[in-house]
């Protein structure tokens, strides 16, 4: 490895943005701009969407960053989407050709498939290595959200996907589930496929109260993170409701585009003990220390895949987990072996109405070993030390 390298960075979101991967980006950035020349190319900042930004001048005083004027969408339907992905993949191949001379490596956690794939055909004309950041598997999570267009979207644009990543020098995915489809369906080598979780920023999460359940007058179960589709939310109100735990509440926390849809579910069908909460990214560990047990739940086929952030959000915060996930994925197998929860397999409304009642009956003191049993695996496999050395890591094995 060489010191002193010119490092771009394209990533599709950015500080002030409090989304997970601008987060991740911009601590790839600080770190490896204490060896190399750094320089962060991303859009203007839009998500979620409706918020509004102020830039943070003094966070960029160890690396440059450039935003690059690109069609930003308003609306979460697929041709929007892959409007802003084709154009700010038009940018940053504008950008690479204008200043291909001072760069040596490009790492991209940007949007796919359009951005990804100018980005590598720009840096392989002027034969740069590219390691590539895989959030999500394209283009199949498509056909999750649009199964009667399934089979047309992978004969489309799985070629391309195909692509990008034989094109990339490394791939980092964020599970293993992901890295064997990749390896399986993309043709991969292993070696070449490396896993990094993603991390949380594990101050935001030390909170100390004198006790687990805050004084509460009831006992209080928690989904906290982004309102989808995919996170199945309306089956664990269906499952709670079910339960009738007329001492226990529900509080669903955070914004999506699924949360007025949930909202007039709730309202519909009269459910009182289930409430929706409003938060601000920095109050994440406050929000989530006022919980009993933390909710998780993903449709079923998509938890084979995934390895949600909130994953070691919830465990930084020492609270034990539920799981309404694939048994056959990464997320059942860290709880499991962490210790730290219950997995009920997605689909099987009635064992995870049986879960709720069960839970709610457990001793607080047990329930406080669980989450702390969590937490400590945290610590030792999900830190963002850990994690942020293996991404680093990898960067820099491209550096000659």
């Amino acid at each position: 490895m060489s010191n002193n390298c010119n490092i771009l960075l394209v990533t599709c979101v950015f500080p002030p943005e409090p989304v997970v991967s601008a987060s991740l980006s911009f601590d790839i950035a600080s770190e490896l701009s204490k060896s190399h020349n750094v320089t962060v190319i991303s859009p203007i900042p839009s998500r979620p969407n409706g918020m509004k930004f102020e830039e943070i001048n003094n966070l960029y005083n160890s690396f440059v960053h450039n935003r690059l004027e690109s069609y930003i969408s308003k609306k979460s339907t697929m041709y929007s989407r892959f409007r802003e992905s084709h154009s700010f993949g038009l940018q940053t191949s504008k950008y690479i050709k204008q200043n291909y001379k001072n760069i040596d490596l490009i790492y991209m956690n940007t949007w796919p498939l359009f951005a990804q794939l100018y980005t590598v055909f720009a840096a392989k004309k002027f034969s740069i290595p590219v390691i590539t950041h895989i959030q999500d598997i394209y283009p199949e999570s498509l056909t999750q959200k649009l199964p009667i267009l399934g089979n047309i979207l992978n004969k489309c644009l799985l070629p391309f996907d195909k692509l990008i990543l034989r094109n990339s020098s490394s791939v980092v995915t964020i599970s293993y589930g992901m890295k064997d489809v990749l390896v399986k369906t993309r043709k991969l080598s292993t070696k070449k496929v490396f896993v990094v979780y993603n991390w949380q920023d594990e101050s935001k999460f030390n909170i100390n109260f004198e006790n687990l359940n805050h004084k509460k007058d009831c006992f209080t179960f928690m989904f906290v993170g982004s309102l989808s589709i995919l996170a199945n939310i309306e089956s664990l109100i269906i499952a709670f409701n079910s339960a009738n735990l007329s001492q226990c509440k529900l509080i669903i926390a955070g914004e999506g585009t699924e949360k007025q849809n949930l909202i007039s579910f709730v309202a519909k069908n009269n459910i009182e003990n289930v409430k929706f909460l409003s938060f601000e990214s920095k109050d994440v560990g406050l929000i989530q220390s006022k919980s009993d047990v933390l909710v998780l739940g993903l449709k079923q086929g998509a938890s084979a895949l995934a390895f949600p952030s909130k994953i070691p959000a919830y465990m930084f915060s020492s609270r034990p987990i539920l799981a309404y996930v694939d048994a056959q994925s990464d997320i059942a197998e860290t709880i499991h072996n962490a210790n730290c929860g219950w997995v009920v397999p997605s689909g099987n409304i009635d064992e995870l109405k049986k879960c709720f009642i069960e839970i709610s009956a457990i001793e607080k003191s047990d329930l406080r070993n669980m989450g702390e049993n969590g937490k400590r695996y945290a610590n030792q496999h999900l830190s963002r030390s850990i994690n942020l050395n293996k991404i680093v890591s990898v960067i820099e094995t491209h550096l000659v």
